[in-house]
Parts: structure tokens; sequence; C-alpha cells
């Protein structure tokens, strides 16, 4: 008997997990409340041609591993290195390589959905489990099921609530991620300053700003910036309304520009992560809750890489549950 997963998130732990199931013969089913894959390697379009990575800024593989898939991913063109002209402060600067998606980071994981049931704007509301399978309730009213097997490689509060009532997640709520204010801004002419990138870790709202436009594959005849709000500053301001937050992100921005002024603005919009950056783990790879595993970045930290080691554990528990084997 063929055995049956339901994978609710097709961002990278999601994807990775259904993958990797899939090659050892499993029938699997994801699940994505978005129209879109990824997450929050995410890429805004606006007016036609403008586009903005306004969540997860580039990726960096530690693991012989990671950087296997990276490489493949080149070679599939999704995928390629991104040098900044220049890095301030140059204090701290990686030497990792910053791998970015082309044309935006939307792309960067999207070969890994080829081949796969991926059913997007569709919104899981309800998770029952019985005492042979589980039944996944949409938002829309219908169920899907049985199922098999079920991987949450969502956010911990969501998976928390499609789990209320259990005792595992409990865990779930000791996970601490903080929100992120991301603006967009498109100028008229080129903002002449000397960095393609800056970044702080100090106190105040910007934590990192980046000229769109100077990643491989984007149009460089159109100025685009992402600024990224700093976690505590952005947790404060959480329920602010986006004309408020882009106002203040923006000044916050024409500080670090000056005395460069910032030219007129053809776009500009902000956009609120409410769960964006890890600052205190599950502290293991995924959260086991029987035919249920809970996972994602945020089990590991806030780097892309461990959502990419959650969810190939979480496959790879189910294949050993089981008695499959993945196939290459």
């Amino acid at each position: 008997m063929t055995l049956s997963v339901a994978v609710v998130g097709a961002g990278l732990a999601g994807l990775i997990s259904a993958r990797h199931l899939a090659a050892a013969g499993a029938t699997v089913t994801v699940f994505e409340k978005s129209r879109g894959l990824g997450g929050r390697l995410a890429t805004r379009r606006a007016e036609g041609d403008l586009g903005f990575d306004h969540g997860a800024q580039y990726v960096i593989a530690r693991s012989d591993a990671f950087r296997a898939v990276l490489k493949e991913l080149e070679q599939a063109g999704s995928v390629t290195a991104w040098q900044p002209r220049d890095l301030a402060p140059k204090a701290g600067a990686a030497d990792d390589t910053w791998w970015v998606g082309t044309p935006g980071m939307t792309a960067l994981f999207r070969p890994l959905a080829e081949g796969l049931d991926v059913r997007r704007a569709t919104r899981v509301v309800s998770v029952t489990e019985g005492p042979e399978d589980i039944e996944l309730g949409l938002e829309e009213g219908q169920s899907v099921g049985p199922f098999d097997r079920l991987v949450l490689a969502i956010p911990p509060r969501q998976a928390a609530d499609l789990l209320a009532g259990r005792p595992e997640t409990n865990l779930l709520s000791a996970v601490q991620i903080a929100p992120c204010w991301s603006v967009m801004l498109a100028f008229e002419r080129p903002l002449e300053v000397a960095f393609d990138v800056w970044r702080s870790s100090e106190a105040g709202p910007l934590a990192w700003v980046a000229r769109n436009a100077s990643k491989p594959g984007r149009d460089p005849d159109v100025d685009t910036w992402v600024l990224h709000g700093a976690p505590d500053w952005s947790t404060a301001q959480l329920e602010r309304e986006p004309s408020e937050v882009l106002l203040e992100l923006m000044a916050a921005f024409a500080d670090l520009a000056d005395p460069q002024p910032l030219p007129p603005t053809r776009y500009a919009a902000a956009h609120r992560w409410r769960y964006a950056r890890t600052v205190m783990p599950l502290g293991r790879l995924f959260l086991d809750a029987g035919r249920i595993l809970v996972g994602g970045d945020w089990c590991l930290g806030a780097r892309v890489e461990a959502a990419y080691d959650s969810g190939l554990a979480m496959a790879e528990a189910i294949l050993e549950q089981a008695g499959l084997e993945a196939r290459s």
C-alpha cells in the first residue's frame, strides 16, 4: 500500500520534505495558503515591470548537502551568486557566497516543486486524526484525505492553532519569532550612494538596506530598494498602519543617505512579515507528534538552510517509520 502524506506549507521545509518523500514512492499532496511558493523567499511584483525581494534577501550554505542543492539549482538557472558593489559597514561582511533566485527570490526553489501535487491558494483550517488516518479541513468547507502522515511546515503559532489541545503544542509556545516591516521603493532616478547593501545590529529602526536592482537578473535601469526594520523596532511597531511605517523607515533611509537626498519615488509600499526572524528556536530538527511532524527554519534558527535541514529530517523520519528509503 502506498504511503500517503499531506504537507502543509510550500516554503523550503515543506518542498524539501515533499520532494524527498515523493522520491521514495510516497503519494504527496502539498497545501499552500498563498498563490506563490517559497514562503519568505518572496518577490513582490508591481506596476508591471517592478520587482522587489521583500522577504529573505539571500541564502548561504554551510553544509555540503545544502551546497549541492544550490549548485543543482544554479545549473537549472534559478539561482546565481550575488556580489554587491559594496557592503557597509565593512566590518562583519560575510565570507559566504550569497545566493539569490533569478529573476527574483521566488524563483530560487521553484524547481523543487516540479512534479509535485501542489495546491496553491488552499488554506488548511483543521486537522482531524482518527485511529488510522488524518483528514484536513479546508477554508472553503470541504475535507480532504485520508492521509497516513502529515507534515506541518508552517510557523509554530499557526501549527499550534491546528493542533490545539495536544500536549506537544506546549513546546511550540516557547519558540519566539520576531516580525519585520519591509519597505519597497522605486526611484525616478538612481540614488547615488557608495553602497548596494547596508546592515546594522545596533538599536534603531533600520537593520537592512539593499539596492534590489544590484542583484543578478533584475532590471538595472530601474533603481529599486528594499528596507528591513530591525527586529525590536518592528515588534514595537507591529500594529501601526503601513503608511506610517513607510514614512518612518524612509526618513531613516534618508538620514543614512545624507547628504544625498532621496530621489522622487515612482513606487513606495510597506509590507508586514509577522513571522520573520527566529530569536528563540525550538532546539531540535522538528517536533514529533506521532503521525504528525511539525518543522521549519524556526526549529534551528534564522537561516534558510535551517528550513532545509528540518524539512529533510521530517521526511527521513516518516520514511523510517514506514520502512521506506528515498530513491535518488
